[in-house]
């Protein structure tokens, strides 16, 4: 996956190899939506999660976060931003600051989603924060490395691949996170002990809110999918060029519901 940066990438290679990175925080987490009523026709939730991925920036998305498909020509410095797939896309989530005392955060993800046989992937080791002077004054975005990865699975009564015994439908996340700071001062003079259980269950913390909120989203979005012939038209409108409308002229609120 291309890295979206301002900056010469030898330039950032060269001064990343000479930071100590020694803060390290790993976390995990696991979500399950609610309960999902099973449809009895070809609307299926098996059906839905094969749908292309390129239709997830319909998805509402937790603490007012942003999501858009970047497209093959999106890069700053005017590269080619990544080689995508039949099954497989890359997409930019901005969230919204976050402020400690005077510093402004807000991280951006530039993350690849591939769709697979049985599962949705969701990858990126590309983060970088935008907001406070301080960030450019200590070269923040060239002091942490950041890996995550989430993996969305179903169970679905219909389909041979549902592991649980249950009558429902299920959407789950599985994600692991792993971020590398080589962290400024005036933060440096903490011990680093303590600095990697606070940044862990900052990141636990967070994670848990997000991934629950997402696949909640995922399986009312399926239930409306499921049961709204002109919604599914909408959705599919993102992804067929043959299409007599395009998809992001329409207003979802206008959509007849039920």
């Amino acid at each position: 996956m291309a890295v979206i940066l301002s900056i010469n990438s030898q330039q950032v290679s060269a001064f990343s190899s000479k930071i100590l990175k020694d803060t390290k925080v790993m976390a995990s987490s696991r979500s399950t939506s609610s309960s999902i009523e099973p449809r009895y026709d070809s609307n299926t939730l098996s059906k839905y999660m094969s749908l292309p991925v390129e239709q997830y920036v319909l998805i509402p998305m937790p603490l007012n976060s942003k999501l858009s498909k970047v497209e093959e020509h999106d890069g700053d410095d005017g590269q080619v931003v990544g080689n995508e797939s039949k099954f497989d896309a890359q997409f930019e989530l901005i969230v919204p600051p976050i402020s400690f005392r005077k510093l402004s955060l807000q991280p951006v993800v530039y993350a690849t989603v591939k769709s697979e046989d049985n599962e949705v992937v969701v990858s990126s080791s590309n983060c970088t924060l935008r907001g406070s002077p301080f960030i450019d004054k200590v070269q923040m975005n060239e002091r942490f490395d950041f890996r995550v990865e989430t993996r969305l699975t179903w169970d679905d009564v219909h389909s041979c691949r549902a592991t649980s015994d249950s009558d429902y439908c299920f959407i789950h996340a599985d994600t692991t996170i792993e971020i590398d700071v080589d962290v400024p001062s005036p933060f440096s003079i903490i011990p680093n002990v303590i600095l990697q259980k606070m940044g862990t269950a900052a990141v636990i913390l967070s994670l848990k809110m997000i991934e629950s909120s997402f696949v909640n989203s995922l399986a009312s979005d399926y239930i409306k999918w499921s049961s709204d012939e002109e919604y599914r038209s909408y959705r599919a409108a993102f992804s067929n060029k043959e299409a007599g409308f395009v998809a992001k002229d329409l207003n979802p609120s206008e959509l007849k519901i039920g």
